[in-house]
């Protein structure tokens, strides 16, 4: 049985394996901890931009969908 996540906790499991803080996630892609914490929380989605610079960071795919 396999578990499937959301994109706000694949984000947050992501940004635990990087060892990393939302702030310094934040401060990585330029936003604020906040920001970071709405998206984990699904309190906001991310902006395209946000998305291409989130993974790019945690060097994982999120929001990108296989064959794209």
């Amino acid at each position: 049985m396999s578990i499937s996540l959301n994109d706000a906790e694949q984000l947050a499991v992501a940004r635990r394996r990087k060892k990393l803080s939302q702030g310094q996630l934040a401060e990585l892609i330029g936003s604020y901890q906040t920001r970071i914490s709405r998206l984990e929380n699904s309190r906001n989605k991310p902006t395209a931009e946000e998305q291409i610079l989130i993974e790019k960071v945690l060097e994982t795919s999120i929001w990108s969908t296989a064959g794209s």
